[in-house]
């Protein structure tokens, strides 16, 4: 349909209908009133009422050649406050009266949204207002948009403004009012501006410095604070002289908070910098950036950030404004175009006194990398690299592009820094030779006169590669892609695996599967030489402090035993060392089968243990390890086969659901055997499914509360990731097949998929097994071939009446695997302790 549009012609003598063919002159009032069919056409209406006032507020009343098809007719009632109802389409005269009295559009035009404001508009309409249609609102089918594209602002007033996500007004919104302004998250109010100030929920992650002219609170939960910015308070930091002490600051006993007051500090080094952030995710480049207030004259104080990549050099040193913590690593892409763009960091060494502009100087620092242009240079010069062992051997500079992308990381197990190539396949350039202490540490930077700031655009987790290394000389710490390919590669052993093993985790790899004959490989703890090239002696067990022997013949694996020779007649040395064998002689197993290596928290042993067969240990070390972490390497002989692969987990649990951000990295895994400490909602399952003809035993400590044991055949179906709601069994119920729970020695009822052995000498008359709590029990599940059900048991050692069955289910299982595990519903789960509630789990055949 045409555009209904009413205006003056060019010349001011017509008025022209929107697009019309025609236009209609002026005319006397009273000459014309009304037209019928004045286009000659008895189906059209044309009808003027014209003017010939001036223009000044007189008014323009057209309706031109419009077909009675499109209108409907409609009349008010006596007081017009009503309209009837539709009135079908009449006679001329009748067409007329209904139009002088009210006019509506068909659905035709209705849905091309070409009419007024109150009518409905269709996608991409869009309504505009004023002169020049400034303001322009209309939806796009995905977006509803409100759009001011003149020159002026966009203003909304309103007593209180209030949007919400969707009409059901519950989550997502934002409150704007005269006494009042909220953002939430969700439906949990974040932040509110009172009268008085803002009211913050939650934590304040802040990447500057925040400033204030006052705090409240008792600080007990203040940390990080530096005693060198506590000055001019009147009193003494347990060295004498004040008259008591700060509140908050515990100052009994031995103290070296000796300074009260002072003008200025010496011996103080720049990594003593205090309040700098560590940071939990990723940063942008450049704007952490920030120089020591006056280089070189003795201040190691937050100097201004620095919103350029290219400060002036004078100003050496610069640090980067959030700290390098364990685990994380900081990476930029190389860019140099002239071999005098230099640029080094790392570790200032503490020096308050220096020319900024020799501020390269070795002597001034504790560690420092070095890049000139194309290298990382590591020569002997008072301008190189300092504190940095090269892999590639000593003295010899790594050659880098203006494309490598490298990486300053913080090796979490051996706590040195590591630079690193992470272009394609990470290569550990270089490794600082100490370690730090642990704690997070201020990467210092300084530029040569035409150098530049690195454009570090992330610092973020380490990931350390799942890859094998060579693992010695002036080759360490490059990538084997497949170190058992050929000879070649062999020459090249023993490898190490990149990342380490802790205690209570392992690694589960596939045996070897090839009709290789002949060929057998070592894996355990290295301590031979490695600044050569072992080679055909990596297998040879004086090198080795624990290692498991493997082989293959065309149609079995082999787990040799220690000091005995029966393999293919290899020499005694050969043979596994400081471990033992399930059977006292070589343990035999089928190609492929699933090994893992385990080091069990409980005993601190290293295992080789077949999951596939049952998940028993086929070799034992003879030893504990105290080690916090173990790298595992490797060494090989004969024929060309595929190298394990490793696959990290923790041996026994793995979190499926929790409702606070507790741990490490809830998201990606709760790292319960690091963390330590009691969790409330979290929901665990064991990493291992229960097979037919197993069975596994779980210590339940002899307090607990509102802790749910569940078995499910089908696997979990219950919560998994962040919840908000995990207050109710209703969770365990849905998502479990049978469930019994622990609240100081009290059992579930028989409703809940057991059918209870009412033999058991703990079986009451409130129909639960009542075991009590003074002592730590020992559950067994079994899972029965012959009907393919679960019985429960009790096999504590110092319960008299064990081992004595519990329940068995009431339903079969199916024959399937199932998967167990707790839920803590209120109350914490106990990692760490006196009474711990998720411990090592045996598994055992039936």
């Amino acid at each position: 349909m045409p555009q209904y549009v009413i205006r003056r012609n060019k010349k001011d003598d017509s008025i022209v209908f929107g697009g019309a063919a025609r236009a209609l002159g002026k005319e006397a009032v009273g000459s014309v009133t009304a037209k019928m069919s004045s286009s000659g056409n008895a189906n059209n209406l044309d009808l003027c009422q014209t003017s010939t006032e001036e223009d000044t507020g007189v008014e323009y009343k057209l309706l031109y050649n419009i077909p009675f098809s499109d209108f409907r007719t409609r009349t008010w009632n006596g007081d017009k406050t009503t309209l009837s109802s539709k009135v079908s389409y009449g006679s001329t005269t009748a067409a007329i009266i209904g139009i002088n009295q009210v006019t509506e559009f068909q659905t035709t035009d209705l849905a091309v949204g070409n009419v007024g404001i109150g009518t409905t508009r269709a996608d991409n309409v869009i309504l505009n207002f004023g002169n020049d249609n400034d303001l322009k609102i209309w939806h796009d089918g995905n977006d509803s948009n409100i759009a001011d594209v003149g020159t002026g602002n966009l203003h909304i007033a309103s007593q209180d403004f209030t949007t919400f996500y969707n009409p059901s007004k519950t989550i997502k919104r934002a409150v704007f009012g005269d006494y009042n302004c909220s953002f939430f998250y969700g439906s949990q109010e974040r932040v509110k501006v009172v009268g008085y100030g803002v009211t913050i929920t939650g934590g304040i992650y802040a990447t500057g410095i925040i400033t204030a002219s006052a705090f409240s609170g008792d600080g007990s939960n203040i940390t990080g604070i530096s005693t060198l910015n506590i000055t001019n308070y009147g009193v003494g930091l347990g060295g004498g002289g004040g008259g008591g002490s700060i509140a908050g600051i515990d100052t009994t006993g031995t103290s070296t908070f000796n300074i009260i007051s002072a003008n200025s500090y010496t011996g103080i080094a720049y990594t003593m910098l205090s309040g700098i952030p560590t940071a939990p995710l990723t940063v942008n480049e450049f704007n952490y950036y920030q120089q020591y207030e006056t280089p070189g004259g003795g201040s190691a104080t937050a100097g201004p950030r620095i919103y350029t990549v290219e400060p002036d050099y004078n100003k050496n040193p610069f640090y980067y404004g959030t700290q390098l913590k364990p685990g994380q690593e900081m990476r930029w892409t190389q860019h140099s175009d002239a071999s005098d763009e230099k640029y080094g960091l790392g570790m200032w060494g503490g020096s308050t006194s220096f020319t900024p502009s020799s501020a390269f100087h070795t002597s001034l620092w504790s560690r420092i990398a070095r890049f000139d242009h194309d290298i990382v240079d590591f020569g002997t010069g008072s301008y190189d690299s300092k504190g940095f062992t090269p892999s590639a051997g000593a003295n010899v500079n790594y050659p880098i592009s203006t494309s490598t992308e490298l990486a300053l990381a913080y090796n979490e197990y051996t706590n040195k820094l590591e630079v690193h190539n992470v272009t394609g396949t990470r290569e550990v350039i270089a490794t600082a030779s100490t370690a730090e202490d642990g704690n997070p540490v201020s990467i210092s930077f300084a530029i040569s006169q035409n150098g530049a700031l690195p454009g570090i655009t992330t610092v973020t987790d380490y990931e350390y590669p799942d890859t094998w290394y060579v693992g010695f000389g002036t080759l360490s710490n490059t990538v084997v892609a497949s170190p058992f390919a050929d000879g070649d590669t062999r020459d090249l052993h023993p490898v190490k695996w990149a990342n380490y093993l802790e205690k209570g985790f392992e690694y589960r790899f596939t045996s070897l599967n090839t009709n290789s004959v002949d060929h057998f490989y070592t894996i355990g703890l290295w301590n031979g030489a490695t600044d050569a090239p072992d080679q055909s002696q990596s297998y040879h067990d004086t090198h080795w402090s624990l290692m498991f022997s493997l082989g293959t013949t065309g149609s079995v694996n082999t787990l040799n035993p220690s000091s005995s020779d029966n393999y293919n007649a290899s020499s005694a040395d050969h043979s596994s060392k400081n471990t033992t064998v399930s059977s006292g002689s070589s343990v035999t197993f089928n190609k492929g089968d699933i090994l893992c290596l385990n080091w069990s928290p409980t005993d601190s042993k290293l295992r080789l243990i077949n999951e596939t067969n049952n998940y028993v240990a086929i070799g034992t070390a003879t030893q504990a390890n105290s080690e916090d972490a173990l790298q595992i390497y490797m060494g090989g002989k004969n024929a060309p086969v595929a190298q394990p692969v490793f696959v990290k987990r923790d041996q026994s649990w793995e979190m499926i659901a929790y409702r606070y951000d507790t741990g490490a990295n809830p998201a990606k895994g709760w790292n319960w055997r690091k963390d330590g400490g009691d969790r409330p909602f979290v929901n665990m399952s064991s990493t291992r499914d229960l097979l037919p003809g197993q069975k596994v035993q779980i210590r339940i400590p002899r307090q607990g509360f509102n802790h749910y044991y569940w078995i499910a055949a089908g696997g979990w179906q219950g919560p998994t990731g962040k919840t908000e709601d995990m207050t109710s069994s209703d969770h365990v119920d849905a998502g479990s097949d049978v469930y019994w729970r622990w609240d100081s020695g009290e059992d579930t009822n028989i409703t809940d998929g057991w059918d209870y052995n009412t033999s058991n000498s703990k079986y009451d008359a409130t129909n639960n097994w009542d075991p009590g709590n003074t002592y730590e029990h020992v559950i067994e599940y079994r899972y029965r071939t012959s009907d393919n059900k679960i019985q429960w048991w009790d096999v504590t050692p110092d319960n008299a009446s064990a081992p004595e069955r519990i329940a068995t289910t009431s339903n079969s299982l199916g024959g399937g695997a199932v998967r167990f595990g707790i839920m803590s519903i209120q109350n914490d789960v106990r990692t760490s302790g006196t009474y711990v509630d998720l411990t090592d789990l045996t598994y055992l055949p039936l």
